[in-house]
């Protein structure tokens, strides 16, 4: 397989309707290579867009603001790291988690930097902190942040951590099923306070999601299984701020 960065240098839609991109190529792709891949005459090229858009100034601003915050919370204002020491601390950390190699957050993608404000946010959880602001407001993708509340038994809302967090079904189970026998990989899942919980239940789900803009998400049985644990140790789990702390933190934060 030969690979080639190529330059799309203009696009026209076909006659059957379809989009053609023309590309102009790196480097050029011989006729053997091209003969060797076809089939029946065609050939099938993977395309794979890169981002070129460089960071928002509100994803700079919400990289930083998390950093700080993580910074803030972790030092304890004891001055055994300054801001700019947290910062390289958490970049060598997302090196060793990602396998990438040196980066720099002044000029990141806008893809890279979604990525990056994700990993600041697991990373908040593991280390048992907090944010000013509930997650889902600083999030940008909304499905993860379900996600890792649901693994983490907290309130996708608030933030909340309790022993009254529960998994909670966006698509109702249904009058007289057995909980136990449902199939949950059916229905769209978040995780609640017992506050938000009981709200969905006066104002309505159509309500709620206008309010809050978060819907549950769909796993697989092995997400249930082995990462959220549901529903076989809900009632006899007990939650607090230690649990967030799990065996997946940074070693480079676990150093006193």
């Amino acid at each position: 397989m030969e690979n080639s960065l190529a330059k799309v240098v203009s696009k026209r839609i076909s006659e059957n309707g379809k989009q053609q991109l023309i590309v102009e190529l790196d480097d050029s792709i011989s006729d053997r290579s091209l003969k060797r891949f076809s089939r029946d005459g065609e050939v099938v090229v993977n395309v794979e867009l890169f981002d070129n858009r460089y960071l928002s100034a509100q994803q700079n601003k919400t990289i930083h603001g998390l950093i700080r915050e993580i910074h803030n919370q972790y030092d304890g204002g004891k001055g055994a790291y300054s801001y700019a020491q947290t910062k390289e601390l958490i970049k060598q950390s997302y090196r060793n988690t990602t396998g990438i190699g040196e980066f720099s957050l002044k000029k990141c993608s806008m893809s890279f930097a979604k990525d990056f404000i994700s990993f600041l946010l697991l990373l908040i959880h593991e280390l048992g902190m907090y944010t000013t602001r509930p997650g889902r407001e600083i999030t940008e993708d909304i499905s993860y942040y379900v996600y890792l509340c649901l693994v983490k038994r907290k309130c996708v809302i608030c933030d909340r951590v309790g022993s009254g967090n529960q998994v909670h079904h966006y698509d109702s189970i249904g009058m007289g099923l057995d909980r136990n026998q449902f199939d949950h990989t059916k229905s769209r899942m978040m995780c609640l306070c017992w506050v938000h919980h009981t709200e969905t239940h006066f104002i309505g789900l159509d309500t709620f999601f206008n309010k809050y803009h978060v819907a549950g998400i769909k796993v697989t049985q092995q997400d249930l299984d082995t990462n959220i644990k549901y529903p076989y140790e809900v009632k006899n789990r007990q939650y607090g701020p230690e649990q967030l702390a799990t065996q997946i933190i940074p070693e480079i934060f676990t150093t006193g």
